[in-house]
């Protein structure tokens, strides 16, 4: 994406980068409040309708932080490690629901028939069960 558009680099910060430890991932929600807040949040929503790595049950409170991802997200996500689950990280550095809900526009994407019902779901505010 950042390599398509018209963005000073300097503006471009993600929770995680190699070698990161977990205060660097804490001080994240510190950095986003420097900058005054986030300006545009992408989010995708996952199956079992987690937004980013929210995994379902996380609270609205949470801030950016180290997550264990639910065996369906890796499932999901084993079409980017040559679709082998063994090959996909157990763990996911997320921003929390209450930083993103902090932000002043969030564009949350959601593709694919097989989220159809997360969607269905996540747009009636239901709880949900992918099982």
């Amino acid at each position: 994406l950042f390599s398509h558009i018209n963005i000073n680099k300097a503006n471009i910060h993600f929770p995680y980068y190699q070698g990161m430890n977990e205060l660097d991932i804490s001080n994240y929600d510190n950095l986003i409040n420097s900058f005054g807040g986030l300006d545009l949040t992408i989010l995708g929503v996952g199956t079992d309708v987690h937004i980013s790595f929210n995994e379902p049950g996380s609270e609205l409170n949470s801030t950016t932080r180290l997550v264990k991802l639910s065996f369906q997200t890796r499932k999901d996500n084993s079409r980017f490690f040559n679709d082998d689950i063994k090959n996909v990280p157990e763990f996911a550095v997320t921003m929390g629901l209450e930083t993103i809900l902090k932000s002043h526009r969030i564009l949350l994407l959601v593709s694919g028939k097989n989220k159809q019902t997360a969607l269905d779901h996540l747009l009636a505010a239901k709880e949900f069960d992918p099982k």
